[in-house]
């Protein structure tokens, strides 16, 4: 039996056959009406935003402090929301200390964690911080093996190939650093342990 080693060439009833069969297993496409010009519907955008901001309040400007000066319509409180009936009599220090003692052993039981140390601090405040004692934190975590995975440097498979950077620029980024002395403590615990040797 003759078993031919390539496949039979096409001809052209096998195309419109191919042709016939993909066109069935295509989803129909429906009656559906055509798109509708966008601008049309929508209008022109530009002066429709350029109108709004216009009619925006200006926040800044001459007249900025004209929400300082007084309105004595709006410069009281609503008595109807003011809880002043109640007698609050003052609490001494120690009494405040007991009483947010039993809070926070009450919060620990529960699970949750309230540090109100810094809450006058914005996060992006502590990212500027990159003085000598974040430098040290950040290296004590790192020797410790407590770098977060946020923190974690992308390892460098080839060293040799500065991206386009001076040496000196390479060497200074954290990345090729990292892997530099990485590198350089792998080389002296080799040799310490006598496994390395230079020929």
């Amino acid at each position: 039996m003759d078993t031919p080693s390539s496949p039979p060439p096409n001809t052209p009833s096998d195309a419109a056959e191919r042709r016939e069969l993909r066109a069935a297993m295509t989803s129909p496409v429906g009656d559906f009406e055509p798109f509708e010009n966008e601008d049309e519907i929508l209008g022109d955008q530009t002066v429709r935003d350029e109108a709004e901001e216009e009619d925006g309040e200006e926040l800044f400007g001459d007249n900025m402090e004209n929400d300082y000066r007084p309105m004595p319509e709006l410069d009281h409180y609503d008595p109807a929301l003011l809880d002043d009936e109640d007698d609050f009599s003052e609490m001494s220090q120690g009494d405040r200390f007991a009483a947010e003692s039993e809070m926070r052993r009450r919060d620990r039981a529960a699970g949750i964690h309230r540090d109100d140390r810094d809450l006058g601090f914005d996060q992006s405040d502590d990212e500027d911080d990159v003085g000598p004692r974040a430098k040290r934190r950040a290296g004590e975590k790192a020797a410790v093996g407590e770098v977060e995975d946020t923190e974690m440097v992308e390892s460098i498979e080839n060293l040799e190939d500065t991206k386009g950077h001076s040496t000196k620029e390479w060497v200074s980024m954290l990345g090729p650093r990292t892997e530099i002395a990485i590198a350089f403590i792998l080389f002296e615990t080799l040799w310490m342990k006598g496994r390395l040797h230079l020929s």
